[in-house]
């Protein structure tokens, strides 16, 4: 399997390629195609196409090749046409004198292929592996584009099916992985092989031709990325933007951006980098391939585990309502879960606060765990409360209390219409005084005052007597 530019080796060289591959088929006299070959094997309802040239005298050696080589080539661009369906036409030959296959580009959307006798050729891989060929891989300093890091698409497609990591390889006029070389590449994993070659080579083919002038892309262009994406905040990060057909599309942010830390290539699609720009970002993301263009909203969740900020907790008193704040970080808010709380307090999810009245006294080991998607934080405290406080006596009221001046012949009580003189004792009631402030001590003095006075003066009027 070669394309037209190195298939002139030896035919010892091109039976040990064919032992690689596997059992040789059965000898066939070499024979070119015949002069009046028409073209009557086409299918012209798909992107990639291809026409068998036919000779009209057909021997039944040619009858089986053809019957093989169409076998293999409508396998061949039913995958290509399912997973990126060039504009392009492919003419097909039988010709003995080629040792293997052999294929090669006629322009960037029309090329050729030729089957030799040897029937372990004329299968799927060969098939691929020609149409490779045709669509550029040995063509058009395709290993400069490799080799200076130019083919950004190819090793996008590439590592989307061998992880982050992955090199493509080139050498003369082949690519590996995913090259089918030779038959004990995809005899393991046939299918995944056959589909990987077709992604890597279309993309390749854009990376090593303008995308403007290889006739683009027929199916319709959509994206294959969910709308809402999620990668935690100060980790590296890697989101593929990916449409049904991203090896052959550029990719632009045409509104909103992206949070600090990250960047998009441009050619394969792909975000990368680290942020701690936690929250949603929401941007616009456009995909050309060079025919139409198609946009959709990403919708970039940056999550971040969850921190519990809450050191202590403040004491409280039995009978007392009690409030304390439980204060967390994280995106999205952290789902909190409080165990060992006093009896009468309970956490509110709605306001974020232990609350209510306690019941009990004592000191209480407490329990904060905080959970969201991206993890969960605990944090272990504690609570004390106290007994109630002994209620202290109210400054208010109308306690009776009595001044008395000892006196033996003489008592006298407070009175706003005169000096009652009934005795030998002065007492004065301020109980019924008011009880507030200074205005107590000033009457309960002027009462006294008034008392002392009445004693002097019932002295007074006995000695006059």
């Amino acid at each position: 399997m070669c394309n037209l530019n190195t298939c002139k080796k030896g035919i010892a060289i091109a039976l040990s390629a064919v032992m690689s591959i596997g059992a040789v088929g059965t000898a066939i006299p070499t024979q070119a195609v015949a002069e009046d070959a028409t073209e009557i094997e086409t299918q012209a309802a798909n992107s990639v196409t291809y026409t068998i040239h036919k000779s009209n005298n057909q021997t039944d050696d040619q009858k089986d090749a053809y019957a093989r080589i169409e076998s293999a080539m409508k396998q061949a661009t039913a995958i290509w046409n399912e997973r990126a369906p060039y504009k392009f036409h492919i003419d097909v030959y039988y010709n003995t004198g080629v040792p293997t296959a052999e294929g090669g580009p006629n322009n960037t959307t029309s090329g050729r292929i030729s089957f030799g006798a040897n029937r372990s050729y004329m299968v799927t891989g060969t098939a691929l592996h020609e149409i490779a060929h045709c669509m550029g891989v040995g063509y058009y300093d395709y290993g400069k584009k490799i080799s200076s890091g130019d083919a950004k698409r190819a090793t996008h497609a590439l590592q989307k099916y061998d992880g982050a990591g992955a090199k493509l390889n080139y050498g003369g006029s082949h690519i590996w992985p995913y090259g089918l070389n030779y038959a004990n590449e995809w005899a393991k994993n046939t299918q995944r092989m056959y589909e990987g070659n077709v992604d890597i080579v279309a993309a390749l083919r854009l990376d090593i031709i303008d995308g403007s002038s290889v006739g683009g892309i027929s199916k319709d262009l959509i994206f294959t990325t969910s709308e809402n994406i999620t990668i935690g905040a100060n980790k590296a990060s890697t989101i593929d933007i990916d449409t049904n057909q991203d090896f052959a599309s550029t990719f632009t942010i045409t509104s909103g951006s992206l949070p600090t830390g990250l960047s998009i290539d441009t050619n394969t699609g792909k975000i990368s980098g680290s942020t701690n720009d936690t929250g949603i970002h929401t941007f616009i993301v456009d995909a050309y391939n060079g025919i139409e263009h198609k946009t959709q909203t990403i919708n970039l969740s940056v999550q971040s585990a969850p921190s519990i900020e809450t050191s202590n907790l403040p004491s409280g008193e039995v009978g007392k309502q009690y409030d304390a704040k439980i204060e967390t970080s994280g995106f999205p808010n952290p789902v909190i879960a409080i165990t060992g709380l006093p009896d009468g307090l309970e956490y509110d999810k709605t306001t974020g606060t232990i609350t209510g009245t306690p019941t009990e006294s004592g000191i209480f080991d407490v329990t904060i765990e905080a959970t969201n998607d991206e993890g969960n934080a605990t944090k272990a405290t504690r609570i004390t409360i106290d007994e109630k406080q002994p209620q202290r006596p109210s400054n208010t009221g109308n306690a009776n209390t009595t001044v008395t001046a000892n006196n033996s012949n003489v008592s006298a009580s407070s009175s706003n219409d005169e000096t009652k003189q009934t005795g030998h004792t002065a007492s004065v009631d301020v109980g019924k005084l008011p009880q507030t402030g200074i205005s107590v001590i000033i009457t309960g003095i002027t009462t006294i005052a008034s008392a002392i006075v009445a004693v002097f003066t019932t002295v007074s009027i006995k000695r006059k007597r």
